[in-house]
């Protein structure tokens, strides 16, 4: 895995980290999950649309232990259905002979990595399907210099900028400040073995951050600010607050 794909997830599972660290996620007891007309074996609640918190209570390795699933009332076995934490969704691998509920607890808001090039605009097809609010990051290249005389590491600048787009402007500032005084804070971890998710988005019970993490990334050049609304822009992004930074890893 590359040196840019690597920091790109590291930034990823710091901002998902983040928001169970500073409070943007709540608790649901026995909601009702509804099957998937296409999918008999899927089902989802049908009024929560963000996704589910893969953490542990550590918020630190990634687990199952905050999802409770019921047929009929009676806890389910975990090994007879797998979870996508970002869609929400649990798939039975034989259909549930009852009505299905489960505890969870979601993220109030979600994460996603979609810019368009060297704009600081979530791609407007994506801005559509999402659910607000969404912290959108993106890092667009790399600057380098030699990290050391006679070396041949490379001391890399990565341009970070993170798109905040919310319901209203009290949630638009309130979310701004909490990823500036988080992200000073950023693990640079390995993950061409183990992600946080599988391919699937259920937890991948191999990613351990003690074992792949390799240090810490060197952030700088902190900026928040509150955008005007784009003239003909979309409505969802009318309540957007913009972080900008510069993100350091050695490699």
């Amino acid at each position: 895995m590359t040196s840019a794909r690597n920091t790109s997830l590291s930034i990823e599972y710091r901002l998902w980290q983040i928001l169970v660290q500073s409070g943007w996620f709540a608790s649901l007891l026995a909601e009702s999950l509804v099957a998937d007309p296409t999918n008999t074996l899927s089902f989802g609640s049908a009024d929560i649309k963000q996704p589910w918190v893969f953490f542990d209570s550590a918020v630190k390795n990634t687990s199952r232990e905050r999802v409770n699933v019921y047929v009929g009332g009676t806890l389910v076995d975990p090994t007879t259905y797998t979870v996508n934490f970002i869609t929400g969704r649990v798939l039975f691998t034989s259909a549930p002979a009852g009505a299905v509920t489960a505890d969870f607890d979601y993220f109030i808001a979600g994460v996603m990595e979609n810019f368009e090039e060297g704009e600081d605009q979530v791609v407007t097809p994506i801005l559509d399907m999402v659910t607000l609010p969404v912290v959108a990051y993106g890092i667009t290249g790399f600057s380098g210099s030699p990290f050391a005389i006679g070396s041949s590491s490379l001391d890399r600048s990565y341009p970070l900028t993170i798109t905040v787009l919310c319901q209203d402007d009290g949630q638009k500032k309130d979310l701004g400040d909490d990823l500036v005084r988080y992200l000073a804070y950023i693990p640079q971890v390995d993950f061409s073995t183990h992600s946080f998710l599988t391919a699937t988005q259920d937890v991948d019970t191999g990613f351990d951050l003690d074992t792949q993490k390799q240090g810490f990334l060197r952030v700088s050049g902190f900026n928040l600010a509150f955008p005007n609304p784009r003239k003909g822009g979309s409505d969802k992004e009318k309540h957007r607050a913009l972080v900008t930074l510069n993100v350091k890893n050695v490699v």
